[in-house]
């Protein structure tokens, strides 16, 4: 690659730092929103919510997503019908907005897919339990939890829960379109292109008040054709991939203490490596610190990777594989492994360096759009 991987550009204070939790949704929340997660729970779940009145209920709005629109609703222990009853009280609906990333085939409906990993993952338990899909959006068991962040990091046994959770999705034959495979990669192509024929992307660079060395040094088109080629000719596993695999996304209920992954829209087939790399990158840091994001020492990649692979043969040998079979596998070995992570690290910078490039428009209302302070806070530099 022309130019080494390295983290965001510096600035004085990180644009996610200055925010405040409720300054991290998209959208308003609509007036009749406890009309209408009454009339879904009641048409979902049944029983109980049916009979239950708007004021039975608590809504409550959950921060930290700017995609869609989240809400925590539970029903009042007081309700006349709660006592004896087997529904669930205490659910999350998910209202969705229009996705910001084209992450399924360009034949399919937007939500197609989203359905399909919802329903398989909440039935081999990866995900909450689904009540039920509706056209725009979904509701399901809400879950007292932890985020894996950098407490749980620290913590020997939920890093082996979490690798070995993440070996089994990778498992998991999911029957969503396969030609969406690298949607990231494609888009990242296409963001790029889109960005040097249509903005003023050059002049920015060149007049930017905080240097962007790598940019002013490097044609990042450049970097993206080497990228393409590089993991054409690796030809890593094709498995199904998170693709958002951040620690926000990946949740240690309480009080069970079992793993939950959650916020899977962006969910395609794709390389191991991806969600390794994203998650790696974030290793004891903060959730919403995305200023600092690399890669860890070598010693810690090598362990979670080693984990993983652990995780990985276990599930290889309950099909009915043998442990040398599985060995014998050039890309269960870890020096393939890390190689790959490596890659695809590569992926993720690239495409959200694209992404902000060709950025036109506020992701968060509380931050109004300046394409060159975008260039400068948010870029992703690799």
């Amino acid at each position: 690659m022309s130019s080494s991987t390295k983290t965001a550009d510096k600035v004085d204070q990180g644009v996610f730092s200055l925010l405040k939790p409720e300054d991290l949704i998209r959208g308003k929340t609509p007036a009749d929103i406890g009309k209408r997660c009454q009339k879904i729970c009641a048409d979902y779940i049944g029983g109980q919510w049916a009979s239950a009145r708007v004021e039975d209920l608590t809504v409550t709005r959950i921060t930290g997503g700017i995609s869609n629109q989240v809400y925590r609703v539970q029903l009042l222990k007081n309700t006349k019908s709660h006592k004896n009853s087997k529904e669930p009280t205490d659910v999350s609906i998910k209202l969705y907005n229009s996705k910001r990333l084209l992450s399924h085939a360009p034949e399919d409906p937007e939500r197609l897919a989203d359905t399909v990993v919802l329903t398989v993952l909440s039935e081999v338990r990866l995900g909450p339990k689904v009540y039920g899909i509706f056209a725009d959006g979904f509701v399901q068991q809400w879950v007292e939890h932890q985020k894996f962040g950098p407490v749980q990091m620290k913590d020997p046994g939920v890093v082996r829960q979490v690798a070995h959770a993440l070996a089994k999705l990778h498992s998991l034959n999911v029957p969503i379109n396969k030609s969406a495979a690298y949607w990231n990669l494609r888009q990242a192509e296409d963001m790029l292109a889109a960005a040097y024929r249509d903005l003023p992307v050059e002049k920015i660079i060149r007049d930017a008040e905080s240097p962007l060395p790598a940019l002013s040094k490097y044609d990042i088109r450049k970097d993206i054709v080497w990228l393409r080629k590089t993991i054409e000719e690796l030809n890593p596993p094709l498995v199904f991939s998170h693709n958002d695999f951040l620690g926000n996304n990946i949740l240690l209920t309480e009080p069970k203490g079992e793993i939950a992954l959650i916020d899977l829209e962006y969910a395609s087939y794709g390389s191991r490596g991806f969600d390794l790399s994203v998650l790696l990158s974030q290793w004891g840091l903060a959730g919403n610190d995305y200023e600092n994001l690399d890669m860890p020492e070598e010693a810690v990649m090598e362990h979670f990777l080693t984990l993983y692979l652990e995780g990985a043969e276990k599930l290889a040998m309950e099909n009915g594989e043998s442990k040398s079979e599985f060995a014998s596998k050039r890309e269960n070995s870890l020096k393939y492994l890390l190689y790959e992570t490596k890659l695809m690290l590569c992926l993720f910078f690239l495409f959200w360096s694209a992404f902000h490039l060709n950025q036109r428009e506020a992701l968060i209302e509380a931050i109004p759009f300046d394409m060159k302070v975008t260039y400068v806070s948010w870029l992703l530099e690799v």
